[in-house]
């Protein structure tokens, strides 16, 4: 028995042959396979070597990655949240036998919710979000040509000293994230429906349920409030999981809405802990917050106004003493982040 299986008492799962695995998704870092294993559907997911790492160096970051997966999936399901069961190990061919979650990723849902805004014309828009809109100043070019000339008609001009930076601002969270229960109901619905219909895949982009002559489908039509309780209850969850997540100190190191998967009872299951790591610190949690922001604002930029502010305020009401602490470091990570992007 290899020293993963030891470490977390897990059974070191027999050799599979090739033919018993149907690869159906291959990334940069391992491939996914499907197959059944002990009667169950299963996913093997395999970390492939990679050739231009010193093998010593690979090996042990390999192992080091599996055991951090395995390590964030165990440490979350104790804590109560939904992870895929781990259920054996193959240290030799760096596999790990997990739950094969049925359900779709939260980016596959945004994906489609997208579509059908596009597809019905719908504004996300409210009438203040132009005034609101942050935008780098048109004047502050001319400005610092004054701010850096030396000199003035030959004579030596003294630089005024640059304005000092501005404290960063703790982020102010939309605590409106309640829902009647007619509403929340009916977002249930839609998403339970999203996510039996054989016809709304991430291909297609389309939502379906009654009688479309063009398509011979049923396609749903949502309004704006429709979209907007969704969108709010996926948040919601988000965010109580993640704040559950970080009160028992597991830091997912890669926060994304491809790593969140919404399955058939319409529960938040996070996956891919390769980077996770069991640490007290309050930067860390930040930062997990900062990669989740980010991947909002370049993925789903058409709900980029409330979506990231509800997940901040379901985040602070499950848990306001840690997230008082974390929001202040969040708004510290996030000045920095910005820094970073005008200074290039």
């Amino acid at each position: 028995m290899s020293h993963i299986a030891k470490k977390f008492k897990l059974t070191e799962s027999k050799e599979m042959d090739s033919s018993e695995l149907l690869c159906f998704k291959q990334g940069a870092e391992g491939r996914l396979f499907k197959t059944n294993y002990l009667g169950k559907d299963v996913l093997v997911k395999e970390r492939f070597s990679k050739k231009y790492r010193h093998p010593d160096l690979d090996k042990a970051l390999t192992k080091e990655r599996i055991t951090s997966e395995i390590r964030g999936l165990m440490k979350c399901r104790t804590a109560g949240i939904r992870t895929p069961a781990v259920y054996a190990v193959n240290s030799a061919r760096n596999q790990i036998v997990m739950e094969l979650i049925d359900g779709k990723t939260v980016k596959d849902i945004l994906l489609v919710l997208e579509q059908s805004i596009k597809q019905n014309n719908i504004s996300m828009k409210d009438k203040d979000d132009d005034e609101n809109e942050m935008s780098i100043d048109e004047d502050s070019g001319d400005e610092e040509e004054d701010l850096d000339s030396s000199e003035v008609n030959g004579k030596t001009k003294n630089k005024q000293s640059p304005a000092p930076c501005p404290a960063p601002a703790v982020p102010s969270t939309n605590e409106n994230i309640s829902l009647s229960e007619e509403d929340k109901t009916k977002a249930q619905a839609f998403l339970s429906n999203l996510l039996t219909h054989p016809n709304s895949d991430k291909e297609s982009n389309t939502l379906y349920s009654g009688k479309d002559s063009e398509k011979n489908q049923d396609t749903f039509q949502l309004s704006k409030t429709e979209l907007v309780n969704i969108i709010k209850i996926l948040s919601v969850q988000i965010g109580q999981t993640l704040s559950t997540m970080h009160a028992n100190n597991i830091i997912h190191g890669d926060l994304t809405t491809s790593n969140m998967i919404v399955d058939r009872q319409n529960c938040l299951v996070l996956i891919d802990f390769g980077l996770s790591l069991i640490k007290v610190s309050t930067e860390d949690k930040a930062v997990d917050l900062y990669v989740l922001k980010r991947a909002i604002l370049s993925l789903h930029s058409i709900f980029r106004r409330d979506m990231f502010d509800w997940v901040l305020a379901s985040y602070r009401r499950e848990n306001r003493k840690q997230a008082e602490a974390v929001l202040k470091t969040f708004a510290e990570v996030e000045m920095r982040g910005r820094k970073r992007c005008m200074v290039g």
